[in-house]
């Protein structure tokens, strides 16, 4: 019993995987094997820290102020939430604990988005040539991984197939009964 710390037989997700996980989903929208897209965060990580780089060097005090209150402000929307969601979902004693999900980093992405495109327009202000083909390779790996999000989905039957038989066999009268477990 002295030993016992908590009720909770839940590990929590190792931090480095959960953060593999976020960055993964940001920039690709894939939240499963993603150990095959690592590769993938390098491009926009790079971008990020370039455009970092560039905001930080910037010299005209009053333009900073602004630019530094929306980056911040982006920044904020993209780290706080990845921090309450680990929070959330570490075991706790004797509660309900969810599992880590990718939807619920899904809504925190347009924030990431826009702070992506905030570093490439500081990259490209700077440099034409490279802001221009860093844009395009990142519109080109998302445009590739946008198949994968639509290929293999099909329309579900929906009970339409019920719906038909019985309109198909119906007579005036009729009752039909429908079994919760099995709907045919």
């Amino acid at each position: 019993w002295g030993r016992m710390h908590t009720w909770s037989v839940a590990e929590p997700m190792d931090l480095v995987l959960y953060l593999r996980l976020y960055a993964t989903l940001l920039t690709t929208g894939v939240s499963v094997d993603i150990g095959r897209y690592t590769w993938t965060l390098v491009l926009p990580f790079v971008t990020l820290g370039a455009g970092l780089v560039l905001f930080l060097r910037e010299r005209e005090p009053k333009r900073w102020r602004f630019q530094s209150l929306a980056g911040l402000t982006l920044v904020l929307a993209v780290v706080i939430p990845a921090i309450v969601i680990f929070l959330a979902t570490l075991p706790r004693g004797l509660f309900y604990t969810p599992k880590v999900e990718a939807r619920y980093f899904l809504p925190f992405a347009p924030a990431f988005w826009v702070l992506l495109g905030w570093a490439l327009v500081l990259v490209a202000r700077r440099w034409r040539l490279v802001g221009s083909v860093v844009g395009v390779a990142l519109v080109g790996l998302w445009i590739g991984f946008l198949p994968g999000h639509y290929t293999d989905r099909y329309l579900d039957d929906e009970l339409q197939s019920m719906v038909r038989a019985i309109i198909s066999q119906a007579q005036e009268g009729d009752v039909v009964l429908l079994d919760s477990g099995s709907r045919y």
